[in-house]
This record gives C-alpha cells, structure tokens and sequence, in this order.
C-alpha cells in the first residue's frame, strides 16, 4: 500500500527525474529534487520507490506466520525544506542485501505525482566464517583436516578456489632471534651480530604449507551456507616445540591459523642431520 502525503506535506512536489541511486545492497543512497511551495517548513515522509526486479527490504515488521507482501519501499529523506525551497535532498531506500549487481529502473513516486530513477547495484563481497579461528596441533610434515562453515552474504557467487593461502611464520621470530644474536654475537661488533641476526631470521622461517581445499560444490551462492573441508600438509621443516601462525583470505574475510607443533624426536639443530660417509 502506498504512502499519501501527510498533512505536514501539502505543498511539496517532485522535481524533475530521472533520480540516480547507486550503493551495496542493503542501502542504497541517491538525491532527489524536491519542491516547497508552501510557506511551512516541511520533513518528507510519504516518498515511495517501486520497481522490475527488485526486492525491497521492509522496514515495518511483519506478523508471525505471515509473508511480506511485495510493493513500493519508503525512501528515506534526511532533510527538512524551508519555505519556499527547492533542493537535491539525500536520499536512501532499502534493498534485498542478495539483490545482484546491475543497473534497474525504478519509479519514484509522492501520492499522485512520480519520476523515474535508474539503480546502480554494485558487487558486494561479503562472507561469513564460522569458526574464523583455527588451533592445530600436529608434528612437522603431518596432514590435517579442518572443517569451516563459510556463510555468502554478499550478492556476487563466491569460488572456493579463490582462497588464498598466507605464508607461515614463527611466532615472535624477530624477538627470539634478536635475543639469539644478542646473547652469542652481541660483543664482537656490528658486523657480526647482524650477521648471526640474519642467520637466526633464516633459520626459524619455513616454506608455506601446502594447502587444499576440498569442498562438494565448489561455488557458493548469495545466501547459501557451506561446509568446506581445509586439508594442511604442514612442512616437514617446521621447527619443534614453536607456535606457528597465518592466514587464507577468504575476499574480505580472513581466517586465522595457530600451529603448535608437538616434538617429533627428530633433532633439527644445524649438522644434525649430516650423516658419516662410508661407515666402516
């Protein structure tokens, strides 16, 4: 059902269209040209918007058991108009948040009077994840299976194959080897304690882990919730007893990983994997 003009209202009109609106569902922002001609200072609260292919967003709850009824949304206006006044008002209306991007036409309308108004939906990448946080235990070199829910609320198909994976690095590397290079170089000169510096920052670093992702239906559409399954093949160079940490980047999203790595019983110090040529 459409809004009539308040009494409040008598005397506003429409200026001449067509209004652009443009935004990331929900909200979608504009100007309109609106009129006073009455002498009264005057709020607008009767600006509707209807359109082909668009889902509006209702402002006004709805009863239990029942559905919303489609039809023309309230536009918010966020000005008041003096006597006499003409102006481009901002303006928003409220759209479905999985409405896709392209360009719609819409009507404005104010009781009897209307105008057209074109709408710019842009892409909007939104996700979800649940847990957004993962704690792994596991030795160098093992494989682990981790489970995410991740939750499109954007209005554009999401790929899983778009996760992105983030280098592992220790946790207070740069801390521990400064100490390192402090306690066993610090007295013998510049040169030498950037030296060994360097050498600790090299030592404690590994290579990215291999990652895969393995999920039934690898796209995600607006709205839809999925589980995906994140299998890690941890380096098998990744030091003992350390804390690791990094990130895959899920568009706008990350999910964090902390590694503890449990000790294999393998000694990884420097030389202790040299083994003695021709034993006799």
């Amino acid at each position: 059902m459409e809004k009539k003009p308040t009494p409040e209202e008598h005397g506003l009109a429409l200026g001449s269209g067509p209004f652009l609106f443009s935004g990331k569902p929900p909200f979608i922002t504009g100007t309109v040209s609106l009129v006073n001609s009455s002498r009264e200072k005057v709020k607008v609260h009767s600006l509707v918007m209807d359109g082909p292919g668009l889902k509006f967003q209702r402002t006004r709850r709805v009863a239990p058991g029942k559905t919303s009824e489609p039809g023309p949304a309230r536009v918010r206006v966020y000005k008041r108009l003096d006597p006499l006044d003409e102006t481009d008002a901002p303006a928003e209306v409220i759209v479905d948040r999985y409405t896709p991007p392209g360009e719609y036409e819409a009507q404005l309308r104010f009781g009897d009077e209307q105008a057209t108004a074109r709408i710019f939906v842009l892409e909007n990448h939104q996700l979800r994840l649940t847990p957004n946080r993962l704690t792994i235990t596991a030795a160098p070199g093992e494989r682990v299976t981790k489970t995410v829910y991740v939750t499109n609320e954007g209005n554009v198909p999401f790929n899983t194959r778009k996760a992105a994976f983030a280098p592992l690095q220790a946790l207070d590397m740069v801390h521990q080897s400064l100490a390192i290079a402090l306690n066993k170089a610090g007295d013998k000169g510049h040169e030498k304690f950037l030296d060994r510096f360097v050498a600790e920052l090299a030592e404690r670093e590994v290579e990215p882990a291999k990652l895969k992702l393995d999920v039934q239906d690898e796209v995600i559409e607006p709205g839809e919730t999925k589980r995906v399954e994140i299998t890690i093949q941890l380096p098998a160079d990744m030091k003992n007893k350390r804390t690791y940490r990094s990130r895959i980047a899920f568009r706008n999203t990350k999910l964090a990983m902390e590694i503890d790595v449990k000790d294999d019983g393998v000694d990884k110090s420097p030389g202790a994997s040299k083994k003695k040529e021709n034993p006799t």
